[in-house]
C-alpha cells in the first residue's frame, strides 16, 4: 500500500468530519447554513481552527489532473497540501498546469511535495539529480546537486 493513499483518506475523513462536502441540512427540514461555510470565530493568527487543522493535511491522487473533488478540499482549507508521486507526473509542462491549477484551488499558498531525494528516488524523472545525496563525493557536489534540483523543481 502505497504511503500516499492513507494520507489521502485522512484528509478525505477530516473533510468529511468537518462538514467540508455535507449539506449542512441535519434533516430536520429547516434550511441552514453548510458547516462549512458558516461564520467561526479566527484564531489569534487570523485561521479558523478548521484551517489551521487542515494546514497539517496533505493529500494524494491518482492521475495527471486533480480530480475536482481536490479542487474543493484546498479551496475550503480542509488540506493545507498535495504529495505528488509517479503517476501524478508526466512532462514539465504538464507538471507546471497541475501545480498552478493547485495552487489557484488554494489561493496560492498549497504545499506540494515530492520524494525527490536524487538517484532511484525522483518523481519527477526530468529534475535533477540522477546520482543521489548519498553517492556524491563531496559536500560541494551534494549542494550543487541540491541547487540544480531546487532549480528544476
Amino acid at each position: 500500500m502505497r504511503s500516499g493513499s492513507g494520507v489521502a483518506a485522512a484528509a478525505l475523513a477530516a473533510a468529511a468530519v468537518t462538514g467540508c462536502g455535507g449539506s449542512g441540512d441535519s434533516g430536520g427540514g429547516g434550511a441552514t447554513a453548510p458547516a462549512h461555510r458558516a461564520a467561526k470565530p479566527a484564531a489569534p493568527g487570523g485561521l479558523s481552527l478548521r484551517r489551521q487543522v487542515g494546514q497539517l493535511l496533505i493529500l494524494s491522487f491518482h492521475g495527471t489532473t486533480a480530480p475536482g473533488y481536490v479542487g474543493n478540499i484546498l479551496r475550503d482549507g480542509a488540506a493545507g497540501g498535495a504529495i505528488l508521486f509517479r503517476e501524478n507526473v508526466a512532462s514539465p509542462g504538464q507538471l507546471r498546469s497541475l501545480t498552478a491549477g493547485l495552487q489557484r484551488a488554494g489561493g496560492g499558498s498549497v504545499l506540494v511535495a515530492a520524494d525527490q531525494e536524487g538517484g532511484t528516488v525522483r518523481v519527477v524523472d526530468f529534475a535533477a539529480s540522477v546520482v543521489g545525496q548519498a553517492d556524491q563525493r563531496t559536500a560541494a557536489a551534494a549542494a550543487a546537486a541540491a541547487r540544480a534540483a531546487a532549480r528544476d523543481l
